[in-house]
């Protein structure tokens, strides 16, 4: 089975136990104004451009049936990125790397044999893999393929999920996931559709029917100033545990580091006048869910 995926990413620590390898899925069902992926936002590839790997000789311009680049360097294409077409001619030419994709299609046993390069270290740390994205959920299918292969080696697996999907796709990869981590950005609901563009009352729904079930949650918080870092946090705390299964809480504090890849792909940062300091709120976050009794890590590779 095929899917199209944005990233592999080894050696991570915050996104699971012990030592994981990330596989992002290209994706996803919400627009969170601060989301640090954008390249996986869309199921299909987004042609991107760092300008400074740019040497300015004219290949992208050569191949280009629109002649969007102009010149003799990429740099006209961020200025005319929605007339694009995507035939993504001028990335397979390009001899600096300055123009590439955003995702591309790879088979389940592709993903499964490059993650198993790492099998020592899980077995050694207790780790495994961890899906991300993006929305993994978006792509049910094709993840359930791959934390089966996973699963049947003895190799922890695990899920990055916002939730807002059917249960129905959560229902597909239930079998194979040893743990989810559950990104609940905030509970108020008007909060939640202007930040993030959808409702959250599936969100919600679904988690509380993983728990239910007595599938193993981690609920994350992305820590978002001036949206979810005050009073908003005291009610995803309060969330977390009222859930029977949730016995830890991960905070993910604020960072632009994201910001170049919009840029790239020619697009506008919503968040690039937020300041990135607010280790204040960091910790009285973490302060208010230690006293419900969760245990309490600080970090994690997406959001």
């Amino acid at each position: 089975m095929d899917g199209q995926v944005s990233a592999i990413q080894r050696y991570c620590v915050t996104d699971g136990y012990g030592i994981r390898t990330i596989v992002f899925l290209a994706g996803c069902t919400m627009h969170c104004l601060w989301c640090q992926n954008p390249e996986s936002l869309s199921n299909a590839p987004r042609l991107m451009y760092v300008d400074n790997l740019c040497a300015g000789c004219g290949m992208c311009k050569i191949v280009c049936p629109l002649d969007m680049h102009g010149g003799e360097a990429a740099t006209n294409w961020v200025k005319n990125y929605k007339n694009c077409e995507k035939c993504l001619k001028c990335a397979d030419v390009c001899p600096y790397m300055a123009l590439n994709v955003s995702s591309k299609i790879m088979s389940d046993e592709q993903v499964v044999k490059s993650v198993m390069k790492d099998e020592v270290f899980y077995r050694n740390t207790g780790g495994g893999i961890t899906l991300s994205g993006g929305e993994p959920l978006l792509q049910a299918d094709f993840s359930a393929e791959i934390l089966s292969k996973i699963q049947a080696a003895g190799i922890s697996t695990a899920i990055e999920t916002a939730g807002f999907v059917t249960f129905a796709k959560i229902e597909k990869v239930l079998p194979y996931t040893d743990l989810f981590l559950y990104d609940i950005k905030a509970i108020d609901q008007g909060t939640h559709k202007k930040y993030t563009g959808v409702d959250n009352a599936q969100i919600l729904r679904n988690v509380r029917k993983l728990a239910r079930m007595g599938k193993e949650i981690i609920v994350r918080v992305p820590l978002i100033p001036g949206v979810n870092d005050g009073a908003e946090f005291t009610k995803i705390a309060d969330f977390a545990k009222s859930l029977d299964t949730v016995q830890e809480l991960h905070i993910m504090p604020f960072h632009n580091v994201g910001a170049d890849k919009y840029r790239q792909m020619g697009l506008h940062y919503e968040m690039g006048d937020v300041k990135e300091d607010n280790e204040e709120k960091v910790e009285e976050a973490r302060i208010y869910a230690e006293s419900l009794g969760l245990r309490v890590s600080i970090g994690g590779s997406g959001y």
